[in-house]
């Protein structure tokens, strides 16, 4: 007979994965949802700052233009030692991506 304490298969314990997180910075602590890219900083710049209603993928020039400064900064940072390899080729990957490039990270060119 079977144990009547076992979880039967739809009473399984399956992990449970918060909604959010909580980010902290100099202002306290703040929920961010936890699988969200983004932190703290971004999520009060959004509750404060809806100056157009506009989303920023509209602007497809800007998000080229943050792309490339972005790895700018990672390529400075990897080649001070101070962005790991690991890091350094998915912010190459995703920002040449964002660009609608091929996403070879072997090349620091912007």
């Amino acid at each position: 007979m079977a144990d009547p304490a076992a979880p039967t298969d739809t009473e399984i314990d399956l992990p449970v994965v918060p909604a959010t997180r909580t980010e902290r910075d100099l202002l306290g602590e703040l929920e961010v949802p936890a699988d969200a890219y983004w932190g703290v900083h971004t999520a009060r710049a959004v509750a404060n700052f809806q100056v157009t209603g506009t989303p920023i993928g509209h602007h497809a020039a800007l998000v080229s233009a943050l792309a490339v400064v972005k790895q700018a900064s990672a390529a400075a940072n990897h080649e001070l030692g101070l962005l790991d390899d690991e890091r350094y080729e998915a912010i190459v990957s995703t920002c040449r991506e964002i660009r609608g490039e091929p996403s070879t990270a072997s090349s620091s060119s912007t």
